[in-house]
């Protein structure tokens, strides 16, 4: 055979191909399931579903490790990296995830938060740093903070809405 004639055939055939798997493809019925997750994410209810697309559009400086929803109470796992994290970066996400699930969405009522410093190696573990518990309880007169809050100011807020918990590890990498 031709090796011209092999070559039109072959285009030819992934042609076909390709229209028959677009045909199938659109001969299928949508699915509203599928696109739940993505249709709504300045909705007012947070769920399983739209629960990644929400952390993904926030403006977070800290890597996520973990992150639930259940029973109205939305829980994260930020890691800092020693030597790539400061304190700035730290209030700044605490900050951002408290102003998100007691403000933008009406199903969460707290909000808990875990700064947990990252180890690269296998024998040293993992060690909480700070922990925030904040809840809509405590802030439902107060109303949004503004987002151009300065460090101190976001700090001083946040000291006084909610509760945090810093560790002796947190104390001597940070405040000395």
């Amino acid at each position: 055979m031709n090796p011209y004639k092999r070559i039109l055939l072959t285009i030819i055939g992934s042609v076909c191909i390709s229209f028959i798997l677009m045909w199938i493809v659109q001969s299928q019925p949508i699915n509203d399931n599928d696109l739940e997750a993505t249709a709504n994410l300045n909705g007012s209810q947070l769920s399983e579903l739209n629960l990644v697309d929400h952390m993904v559009n926030l403006p977070l400086e800290l890597q996520i490790a973990k992150v639930s929803y259940q029973h109205s109470i939305l829980s994260v796992d930020l890691l800092s990296v020693p030597g790539n994290t400061i304190d700035t970066m730290v209030y700044h996400d605490l900050f951002e995830l408290s102003q998100f699930g007691l403000f933008h969405v009406s199903n969460v009522n707290q909000v808990l938060v875990r700064i947990i410093e990252h180890k690269e190696t296998v024998v040293n573990r993992n060690e909480l740093l700070l922990a925030m518990d904040s809840r809509k309880e405590n802030v439902q007169n107060q109303g949004l903070a503004k987002k151009d809050l300065n460090t101190v100011n976001r700090l001083k807020y946040l000291q006084s809405h909610y509760n945090l918990t810093y560790t002796q590890k947190w104390k001597e990498q940070f405040v000395d």
